[in-house]
């Protein structure tokens, strides 16, 4: 009963229809920026770990598959040896990101691909983290002052390339 007098009341079916699909946009809205409000959580994680000393906990994020190309050890030496000519972190802001759906592969997921301008004692450097289920599975530092929109795509074509 009080359905079929709601809908006879012209004012409610005015704002009903546009209501609804404000609600739907919404939700949707929320599902899409939530893998990306994750890994930002993953990557300021693992600067956080950096910035206080705690290395061993930050290799933690990282996830098997980062070292199917690089083996474990020669990138933990490789980013150890990066750091004390940086020095100490000092601070880190995103400043652009990517999110690619993979399908039809052995690697098929969703990925975040986050460029951070990051301030290091000696330099600053741009750092791409990419984190596919919550855990980084690629990491690039480039000492070179570039914008990070292109080093983006410099990454991406390189991956392009080489996973043909």
């Amino acid at each position: 009963m009080f359905i079929t007098e709601y809908t006879k009341n012209p004012i409610i079916n005015f704002f009903a229809i546009p209501f609804s699909i404000l609600i739907i946009l919404l939700i949707f809205s929320c599902n899409i920026q939530k893998p990306e409000k994750e890994a930002t959580k993953t990557a300021q994680q693992y600067f956080e770990l950096v910035k206080s000393g705690k290395l061993e906990n930050a290799y933690k994020l990282y996830s098997d598959f980062m070292f199917l190309k690089t083996p474990k050890d020669a990138w933990l030496k490789t980013l150890e040896n990066t750091r004390k000519d940086l020095g100490e972190l000092k601070s880190y802001n995103l400043e652009t990101s990517k999110i690619i759906e993979i399908k039809n592969n052995q690697h098929s997921g969703t990925y975040i691909y986050l460029v951070y301008r990051v301030e290091y004692a000696n330099k600053e450097a741009k750092e791409l983290i990419t984190v596919g289920n919550s855990n980084i599975v690629g990491h690039y530092i480039n000492l070179e002052n570039t914008d990070a929109a292109k080093f983006l795509e410099h990454v991406l074509d390189r991956q392009t390339i080489s996973s043909r």
